[in-house]
């Protein structure tokens, strides 16, 4: 790989140019050594090695890499960075700044990280999605640290559903999307009960139209045959599971207050294209 013998020492480029290394070598003394998070999956993919808190860590550490070392205003968003960064194989920065102050750092609220992020992980999602150990990219897992980042970005404001767009476009399958959406709104109706935010259920809900509507529209998109979305689709129509699930949801609308009838209306627009 390029990206590791650029970053190898001449002593350890030479050892593996003329040793045949044990994986548990290459992994340690090289890759992970030199933080090569993305080689330390894939030798984790080539050996079948399904640990998921060794991956969520790995994949912690890529994403703290693309947004890291930077400054905040906001205690929430330094707060959750902390943990990510608690989490992750990394050492960086990030400075929490009082009123009044710019720092030297580059400012998470400015999103520049986010183009960054994005090239990264489809870069490497694409690799790992449907080579048959889908564990090495776990779509729950990511969904839940992207859509994180997305509310500590946008602050309770409104902004492009991001975190799906990369995960459609790395091959997630929808099915497993929904899953994962569907089980952050569960989360945050059962945050709600304890004094939690009633406008991150509504925004966990509102993820989950979006979901579904670009799920319907990516359906109905080229050759039905080759569509991956138009058969995950058809087989979660036939199954009956998709329809369900939209009821489920429904049946959530009554306490939900903020935006409940543009939610509806945008269901009713989604089951409607479904039956067509």
């Amino acid at each position: 790989s390029l990206e590791l013998t650029e970053k190898l020492p001449e002593d350890k480029l030479k050892e593996m140019e003329n040793t045949l290394l044990p994986v548990n070598n290459l992994y340690n003394d090289y890759a992970a050594e030199l933080n090569l998070f993305g080689m330390c999956l894939r030798i984790m993919l080539s050996c079948k090695y399904d640990q998921a808190a060794t991956i969520e860590k790995l994949w912690k550490s890529i994403i703290c890499q693309e947004i890291l070392p930077c400054a905040t205003g906001s205690e929430a968003t330094y707060n959750f960075l902390q943990n990510l960064l608690k989490d992750s194989l990394i050492d960086e920065r990030i400075v929490f700044l009082s009123e009044g102050d710019t720092g030297s750092l580059p400012l998470f609220e400015n999103g520049e990280w986010l183009e960054r992020l994005r090239g990264r992980m489809e870069a490497l999602g694409k690799d790992f999605i449907g080579k048959g150990a889908d564990y090495v990219c776990p779509v729950d897992f990511l969904v839940s640290i992207l859509e994180g980042l997305r509310h500590a970005f946008q602050q309770g404001s409104e902004s492009s559903p991001w975190p799906l767009d990369i995960l459609v476009r790395i091959n997630a399958p929808y099915p497993d999307l929904l899953d994962a959406y569907g089980s952050i709104f569960e989360r945050e109706q059962v945050s709600l009960m304890g004094g939690g935010d009633a406008h991150r259920r509504y925004l966990s809900l509102k993820s989950v139209v979006e979901l579904l509507e670009k799920w319907i529209s990516m359906s109905f998109c080229g050759d039905n045959q080759s569509n991956r979305a138009y058969r995950e689709l058809s087989n979660s129509v036939v199954s009956s599971s998709l329809l369900n699930e939209i009821g489920a949801f429904e049946s959530s609308l009554d306490s939900l207050g903020e935006g409940r009838d543009e939610i509806q209306t945008r269901l009713d627009s989604v089951k409607e294209r479904i039956k067509r």
